[in-house]
């Protein structure tokens, strides 16, 4: 099932911190979307840019927490699933 549920395009990177400057600069134009909480930083960003990404955040001091493949959601699953067949 959690085959399923992988998107495969998008990765979430958990870090410790991130500098306004690389929020500002790269990741912005990367595309990526980030939220900030009392504890750590969420970003999502495009699979091909994940290395990039760990690699700037290193460079700058961050911490890299955790990798994770986006999943998407059962119900997500089942619109895409149920939207084909509907389709065909």
């Amino acid at each position: 099932m959690n085959t399923l549920l992988v998107t495969g395009d998008q990765v979430e990177i958990i870090a410790n911190t991130l500098p306004e400057v690389l929020e500002a600069g790269v990741l912005r134009e990367w595309g990526a979307t980030i939220e900030r909480n009392a504890h750590d930083v969420r970003i999502v960003t495009a699979g091909g840019r994940k290395r990039e990404v760990v690699e700037r955040l290193w460079l700058a001091g961050c911490d890299v927490q955790r990798l994770n493949p986006v999943k998407s959601s059962l119900e997500d699953l089942y619109m895409k699933l149920v939207g084909k067949s509907e389709a065909a």
